[in-house]
């Protein structure tokens, strides 16, 4: 039941974020940005999936012993993939609009460390 019920819970994280950004696409009149921004996430999300696959299935097949490599190995697929989004979403934004680095600040801390943060929290780690 906690399983299914953080899943839920993050499914409707990202949701609510998608829906967020377009609807700030549509107030701000960057649509088309916001656009490539979400496929940007869109494929971030499907390439995390495939590259946790691997890592879930030998998790569940080898002894507990192994345990701490694989939450260590999920941590830095994790980070690396985070890194890499953001690297993207940045050097596609600051090369193709100019506006005040405050706004892009504000945007990573409210809608992206937020909702990790607030995650870590609920699960205590």
């Amino acid at each position: 039941e906690l399983f299914l019920g953080l899943s839920a819970f993050i499914i409707l994280l990202f949701t609510a974020k998608i829906i967020v950004l377009r609807l700030l696409g549509f107030l701000f009149d960057i649509s088309r940005l916001v656009r490539e921004y979400v496929s940007i996430l869109y494929l971030s999300y499907f390439n995390s999936a495939l590259l946790f696959l691997p890592l879930i299935i030998a998790f569940s097949l080898t002894p507990d012993r192994h345990a701490d490599i694989y939450g260590y190995a999920g941590i830095m697929i994790l980070i690396a993939v985070f890194v890499l989004q953001f690297l993207r979403a940045g050097a596609n934004i600051l090369t193709n609009h100019r506006f005040p680095k405050v706004y892009l600040i504000v945007y990573l801390c409210a809608l992206e460390f937020c909702p990790v943060i607030i995650l870590f929290k609920a699960l205590r780690l």
